[in-house]
Formats: structure tokens, C-alpha cells, sequence
């Protein structure tokens, strides 16, 4: 079977840099690039769907070069956005992981630290619209039993990674309960909008 076209366009790719537009939607709330452009798209889908390790580098070190560049003096703690465990066995990774396992060896500044576990299956947030995407999410997110509470430190700031920002829905819950169970605030964060 031939490559897809979206997997031609990231065999070819040699950076993200000219692609991103970040974009501030609130204090708390930034994207990097926009879902819009068709480079984008191929590579968070070819991150997503088709677990392409070129994908997961070109993510990875778009957003390395955002956080170092944003972040110089501070200590930087990612909570990547989990799967659940039946999305995760179906397909074998959490995207989000792996474009961060990308990043880190180009951030000194940073770590990763799972926070939050996925505690049920829903229907696909594209399936749905806003109202019903709220509902969808709504407690699906919980501590992860082992997971330490964050030191809460003044020089630390915490963030919350997604891939794709649509409507907030899924995120915002997230953040809800990291807000609930460790007490922190964490900033949004998501590769694309």
C-alpha cells in the first residue's frame, strides 16, 4: 500500500518553525500553530493516528523551542492530557507522550510528571458538538493514585498539554481536577487549535 499523502508531507518536512503561529486565547490558554494548515494537520494526524516517530520529533521540537524560549528562568512541569485505557491498548501510544518524550532532551528546564488518569471511554469529542462535548468529558479525569502532589513552588509553572485545542471541552476539564486534587492552576497548553 502506498504512503498516505499526509505521510509524504512529513517524510518531506524538515521543521514546524515556519508553521507556527502561536496564538494566546486567554491568560491561561496558548496554541502553537494552527489545525488549519494543511502541514499541521498531516502531522498531528500522522502523530495521532499513524504513531510516526518523525511526526512525534517535528512536534516534539516545535514545542521544545516555544517552552525554552517562553520559560528561560522557570522550572517547568508538563502534565501531557491522558487516553484512556482502552483508547491507549487500541492504539499502543498516548501522542501527546510521545511528541513531549521528544521535547525534553532539547529543555533543561523542564520535566513531565503524570497527573491524571482517564478513568472511562467516551465517544470521540470530533463526533460531537460543543454542548454535547461538555457532557461527554464531564468526570472523566481522576489523580492517578501514584502520582506525588506537584512540589508548589513559586519559580515552578505548571502546564497542561494537549494536541488539539477545539473547543476547550476536554481540557478545561482536566484542568478542573488538577486544580481540584493538587491544587495548582495549571496554563493550557495545546501543539494546534
Amino acid at each position: 500500500m502506498p504512503p498516505s499523502e499526509e505521510h509524504l508531507v512529513v517524510r518531506h518536512l524538515r521543521s514546524l518553525a515556519e508553521h507556527m503561529a502561536v496564538q494566546h486565547h486567554d491568560e491561561n490558554t496558548t496554541t502553537l500553530m494552527a489545525f488549519h494548515d494543511p502541514v499541521v494537520r498531516a502531522c498531528i494526524h500522522e502523530a495521532k493516528f499513524a504513531g510516526n516517530a518523525k511526526a512525534w520529533r517535528l512536534l516534539g521540537e516545535m514545542l521544545a523551542a516555544y517552552i525554552t524560549a517562553t520559560y528561560q528562568e522557570q522550572r517547568v512541569c508538563i502534565v501531557p492530557v491522558p487516553l484512556s485505557g482502552a483508547r491507549l491498548r487500541s492504539r499502543g501510544y498516548n501522542q501527546v507522550v510521545m511528541v513531549l518524550k521528544g521535547a525534553l532532551p532539547h529543555m533543561k528546564n523542564a520535566v513531565w510528571q503524570r497527573g491524571l488518569l482517564r478513568r472511562a471511554n467516551v465517544r470521540p469529542q470530533t463526533e460531537l458538538n460543543k454542548k454535547e462535548r461538555k457532557q461527554n468529558i464531564q468526570d472523566t479525569f481522576a489523580r492517578q493514585w501514584f502520582a506525588k502532589t506537584p512540589e508548589q513552588s513559586a519559580d515552578t509553572v505548571y502546564i497542561l498539554l494537549d494536541d488539539v485545542l477545539t473547543t476547550g471541552a476536554t481540557i478545561q476539564e482536566a484542568k478542573r481536577v488538577m486544580r481540584r486534587e493538587y491544587g495548582i492552576k495549571p496554563h493550557i497548553l495545546a501543539l494546534a487549535h
